[in-house]
């Protein structure tokens, strides 16, 4: 399993080249390319019954997952008026947390009901079926006719961090990011540790923890908008987040499991309500030509501190436990929020405020 999900990460590191993709070439005909791939690829690994040939199968699909998440965004924003950007990001968020909610349940209903093969089966008809029907929405052409070399796809790459190095914003916003998946990135590994170790609860237990955070993300992606226009965004960042952070840390030092389930649900409608704030300011400041670059380069930037998170939180916990852990990484994590705080505070201008 550590390999397995090692191979899943692996593809993120190459983002921006994804991103340099979704620039240069029609970003509707990239998804379709990708997601018909995806589905050719899932029914493969249906038939196939060797690990050897799993993992590589498995490597090229994430590959293609990755540059799907990337040209979904770019063709999202370009498609959302300007004035339905806050709408528009809490809308997509939040059908990706009832997606989150219903899928492994679906998932595991069709595995027992039927057979494994048959879960691929219908998973690989759904990616040829968003494959066909994205076709029927019409983007801009690109404009981008240059020679395609090698030398000028590494400039594309480069392109991207340089944007986020040159705008303020996007610094600021790429700091904190990082540091979120560097004290964070282990949550997920760490709850079912967490829920069944310290608390010594079953799976059902477990199912109704990630369900509050599920809810929890639902009701932070509604009323995020709301919030988002009321409160300047940079402060809602450090507020929501610092928040969210004090939330993660408190976890181990409670020993009532309701008590675990209402923090989480509050931790996590923070995290959304201040996450539509942040997708939308950098949907914003980034430029529609170069969106794919940057935002494939995020991606980039926070793939080795999550691997890094996961492999190091798991390993601490089985030293320390669980809780301890989290307690450390919610503090560390607070700490960095502030310490960037700090260290913008010359750079946190209007370009913040949504609209302006």
């Amino acid at each position: 399993m550590g390999i397995f999900t090692s191979v899943s990460f692996i593809p993120r590191l190459f983002s921006p080249l994804y991103g340099t993709i979704a620039d240069r070439y029609d970003r509707t005909k990239v998804f379709a390319v990708a997601s018909g791939a995806m589905g050719v690829l899932i029914t493969a690994i249906a038939f196939v019954d060797r690990i050897a040939w799993i993992y590589p199968i498995w490597f090229v699909i994430s590959i293609f997952a990755m540059m799907i998440m990337n040209v979904r965004t770019l063709i999202m924003t370009e498609i959302m008026q300007k004035e339905n950007n806050l709408k528009g990001n809490s809308t997509v968020l939040i059908l990706l947390s009832i997606a989150r909610i219903v899928a492994p349940f679906a998932g595991g209903l069709i595995a027992v009901l039927w057979t494994p093969r048959w879960l691929l089966i219908l998973t690989s008809l759904i990616y040829l079926f968003a494959s066909a029907i994205i076709t029927r929405i019409r983007l801009q052409d690109s404009t981008d006719t240059g020679i395609r070399t090698a030398a000028g796809i590494l400039a594309n790459m480069k392109a991207g961090i340089a944007y986020i190095a040159n705008d303020s914003s996007l610094r600021f916003l790429a700091f904190i990011a990082i540091f979120w998946r560097l004290f964070l990135g282990l949550q997920l590994s760490l709850f079912v540790v967490y829920v069944k170790m310290y608390f010594g609860l079953g799976s059902t237990a477990y199912g109704l923890f990630m369900t509050c955070i599920g809810v929890g993300s639902i009701a932070g992606s509604l009323f995020g908008p709301v919030i988002a226009k009321r409160v300047e965004i940079s402060r809602l960042v450090v507020v929501g987040l610092g928040a969210h952070y004090l939330l993660f840390a408190s976890l181990g030092l409670i020993h009532d499991f309701n008590l675990a389930l209402a923090i989480v649900l509050a931790s996590y409608a923070l995290f959304y309500t201040t996450l539509v704030g942040i997708h939308s300011v950098r949907d914003r400041v980034t430029r529609a030509d170069i969106r794919g670059r940057v935002y494939g380069s995020i991606t980039a930037l926070l793939t080795p501190p999550g691997i890094a998170s996961m492999l190091l939180g798991g390993y601490l916990a089985g030293m320390y436990g669980a809780e301890k852990i989290m307690l450390g990484a919610g503090i560390l994590a607070f700490v960095s929020l502030i310490g960037t705080w700090l260290a913008f505070s010359r750079e946190r201008t209007a370009v913040f405020e949504i609209g302006g």
